[in-house]
């Protein structure tokens, strides 16, 4: 599990560093309709991803302080390795797309950055598996996620409305996929609880 936590913390950094180049081309590519950085486009894809690093930021920084104090549950280990390296490896494929051919030359880093990404995907269990064993726990065992969200989290209302969307899910669904999406559901609920900004979340 504390492995987990490490590839998280490093996919934080690869993500920050991401956006660190989208922001810096961003700022100088001229486009037809004035910087790159004016883009309605760009400038939305851009806020989605800084969203998304700050709530993956606080997500690591919680998981972390557990882990140095009173112990951290499975499922704050488990939703740091399936969410963090998954939208790290979004920011940089975003990046890379900004930067359309320049992003794809090696002297930049983010071709690099791209593929070591992808290896954080699967390495220490692949996201899917991750899911599904979330899931696993959300369904049988959801103590840890309820006292991770209303508790650590400090958020009861997303404790309240994933058990409530759990409950919904049907149950005599074939028992993987239903694990699939209780796991989706309950990481889902985890971002959302740690989002700073809880309208992305």
């Amino acid at each position: 599990m504390p492995a987990r936590l490490g590839i998280a913390a490093g996919a934080l950094g690869a993500m920050k560093r991401s956006l660190q180049d989208l922001s810096r081309w961003a700022g100088r590519r001229a486009i037809a309709g004035g910087p790159l950085a004016a883009n309605p486009q760009a400038r939305a894809e851009a806020a989605e991803l800084v969203a998304a690093c700050a709530a993956c930021d606080a997500l690591v920084q919680l998981t972390a302080r557990l882990a140095d104090g009173p112990g951290a549950p499975a499922e704050a280990y488990l939703a740091c390795k399936a969410i963090v390296p998954e939208l790290a490896f979004t920011a940089c494929d975003r990046t890379m797309q900004l930067l359309g051919g320049r992003g794809y030359i090696e002297p930049n880093g983010v071709a690099q950055r791209f593929r070591d990404l992808r290896l954080l995907r699967i390495f220490e269990g692949p996201t899917e598996t991750l899911v599904g064993h979330m899931g696993t726990l959300a369904l049988g065992k959801p103590r840890g996620l309820r006292t991770l969200l209303a508790t650590h989290a400090g958020r009861p209302d997303v404790a309240e409305a994933c058990f409530a969307a759990l409950a919904g899910l049907p149950r005599d669904a074939e028992p993987a996929w239903l694990d699939l999406q209780a796991g989706a559901l309950a990481l889902a609920a985890v971002l959302w609880a740690v989002a700073p900004d809880d309208a992305w979340g």
